[in-house]
């Protein structure tokens, strides 16, 4: 994977910056590289593919006509994140003939904040994943989390300097030093800042790798697999240790030096290559308007030792519809039946397990506690179904059935709310999120005629007006209901349903909006508080949230 847990002996120590040909860049601390390495090395083992064998075999290739600007990644340890979106912008390039400019910004810290550090029950760190504001912490793996995670396009979500990072942490006291002492609600608090990275990113997520490899961890002739990728047409984003190289004046060529130290991590894009003259072309994140050679005993001498290349081999459609999943990545503010709390949804898979796997998806806060929070998203991201722990403390992530129920489902076309059910006892109750702030009316008390009047209603972001007219008793207990719904349009529609006789607060009816959809809802007044309704509607085989105020 391309994320791991940092080193805290060297989190609070200066990046590494080197001088090299009039540049400043910044470089990982080694032991970093390694031990991710360590993490991920047999699970990479295990989804290597054979490299196919190009048709024809040339003695030099280049890449330069896919590749978009060269970009620069200042003062922050953020190699691996530019590589792995150089390779997808050129992947998209060769495919689609656009130029794009995807975000860096984004890539970083969507990678740092989803991961759970796979000894997350034993580690003694307060928080469970790494922070965006720490640099390094990721290698060419980038290309194995981009077929997870989808990115924007850089307006979106701009590129920031360090000391632009620096200014959000010390404008929020919340964030703290943002150090490796610091909790995880203070790493959050930068995470989810606005600035940082803005709603509208996730949003628009919809740029992602399709299908990938990598190649060998201990290659026994790495350049002349690099050669191979390349003729396939295929970039490269490869892991060195920048500090372990020399200039060539003569040659133009960055070459092994023997006598210098080891200890700068760096990943970087491999876009051809020139077997007569020994080198590879290399699209760094420095800045300047030049690719740079670097030597294949270079290559050999060091990549070969720790570290390992990956490449994209397919993108995804370019027309294809913001990724879902993105949408819930944050802080929301929570109402079920009344209970109100927060809920920081940090991920939506883990990057050690399966894509759709269980996991911990955060955490859930009210009246000053913290619960872990586990599931697994549904309906093509578009819902979620979540276990809030009954109890403070941490459990084992991925454990379902362990507290209480949720399914919520995210408004298509209202992204910043989300509604549905939870259950207690088996009885269910209606719960909703909004990223907005959740006012309501307590109230320690409920009769079924409370549902007589007129609600706003909101089902996946269409509006409408519905009235309860009537509600009348029927025999065994039944009580049918009807009144009217008036769509955006002005349209008025019959509804006509039944309210259950054991649990009041439960209404289910229907709504014709065309002949062939008698639309079924299920909603459920908010026993604890007056005036509010949530729950699902059915259609086409999808559930979807519904959202109801009453305003008479």
């Amino acid at each position: 994977m391309a994320t791991k847990p940092l080193n805290p002996e060297v989190l609070n120590k200066p990046l590494t910056v080197k001088s090299h040909q009039g540049k400043t860049f910044v470089v990982e601390p080694i032991e970093d590289f390694e031990r991710n390495l360590k993490q991920t090395k047999n699970r990479r083992e295990g989804i290597h593919f054979p490299i196919p064998h190009p048709f024809i075999f040339k003695k030099s290739h280049s890449l330069a006509i896919y590749q978009t600007s060269i970009r620069n990644q200042l003062s922050r340890g953020t190699c691996w994140a530019f590589a792995g979106i150089a390779a997808l912008e050129a992947a998209y390039k060769r495919k689609y003939g656009v130029n794009l400019d995807l975000s860096e910004q984004y890539l970083f810290h969507i990678c740092k904040a989803q991961e759970l550090y796979t000894d997350y029950m034993t580690n003694p760190a307060p928080h469970e994943n790494n922070s965006s504001f720490w640099g390094g912490q990721g290698d060419s793996g980038v290309i194995e989390n981009l077929a997870r995670v989808a990115v924007p396009e850089e307006s979106f979500a701009p590129y920031l300097d360090q000391p632009a990072l620096e200014n959000i942490r010390i404008s929020n006291a919340a964030c703290g030093n943002l150090d490796w002492n610091s909790t995880q609600e203070q790493l959050d608090t930068f995470e989810y800042n606005l600035q940082n990275i803005p709603q509208e990113a996730r949003h628009n997520a919809k740029y992602k790798t399709k299908t990938w490899a990598a190649i060998g961890y201990h290659p026994t002739d790495l350049p002349a697999q690099i050669e191979k990728v390349l003729l396939n047409n295929y970039e490269v984003v490869l892991d060195v240790d920048a500090y372990r190289w020399k200039y060539n004046t003569t040659t133009g060529i960055h070459e092994f030096d023997p006598d210098a130290t080891p200890g700068g991590g760096h990943t970087f894009l491999v876009i051809g290559f020139d077997n007569n003259n020994q080198y590879f072309l290399v699209k760094n994140s420095w800045g300047g308007a030049d690719y740079f050679k670097l030597s294949y005993d270079y290559v050999n001498k060091v990549s070969s030792q720790w570290y390992t290349g990956h490449y994209i081999i397919d993108v995804e459609d370019i027309n294809m519809a913001p990724q879902q999943k993105a949408k819930w990545v944050g802080k929301w503010n929570t109402d079920h039946d009344g209970w109100q709390g927060t809920l920081t949804i940090r991920r939506f898979t883990s990057l050690h397990v399966g894509e759709n796997d269980p996991t911990k998806l955060g955490s859930y806060y009210r009246d000053g506690n913290s619960n872990d929070v586990n599931g697994y998203f549904t309906e093509n991201g578009q819902g979620v179904l979540f276990y809030i722990a009954d109890h403070v403390g941490r459990i084992v992530p991925g454990t379902l059935h362990s507290g209480q129920q949720f399914e919520q489902y995210n408004f298509s076309w209202a992204p910043t709310l989300c509604a549905g059910k939870t259950l207690w006892g088996n009885i269910p109750y209606g719960g909703y999120l909004n990223r907005a702030i959740i006012t309501n009316i307590p109230s320690s008390s409920f009769n079924y005629n409370e549902w007589l009047g007129t609600w706003n209603m909101n089902h996946d972001g269409w509006r409408g007006i519905l009235t309860i007219a009537t509600i009348t008793r029927g025999i065994f207990g039944l009580f049918f209901v009807a009144g009217t719904y008036r769509t955006f349009d002005g349209k008025t529609l019959p509804v006509s349903g039944t309210l259950n006789s054991l649990h009041q607060h439960v209404l289910s009816f229907r709504i014709p909006f065309s002949s062939d959809n008698n639309q079924s809802f299920e909603i459920y007044y908010h026993t604890w508080e007056d005036k509010i309704f949530s729950g699902e509607t059915f259609q086409g085989g999808n559930t979807y949230g519904v959202y109801g105020i009453k305003i008479n």
